[in-house]
């Protein structure tokens, strides 16, 4: 085989495994981040109830 297609193809299935790992990384981080932001808001409306109770 030749050398240059073989290093070709090993770079390239470094670039793919890379850049795929990024789609599922993000869209964890942005459920976790939208999970904490209403965590956070029904913890400040929660707080509202009990202080005015």
């Amino acid at each position: 085989m030749n050398p240059l297609i073989s290093a070709a193809s090993v770079i390239a299935a470094g670039l793919a495994v890379g850049l795929a790992s990024i789609g599922p990384g993000v869209g964890q981080g942005t459920a976790a981040g939208q999970a904490y932001a209403y965590i956070y808001i029904f913890a400040l409306k929660e707080f509202d109830y009990i202080k005015n109770f």
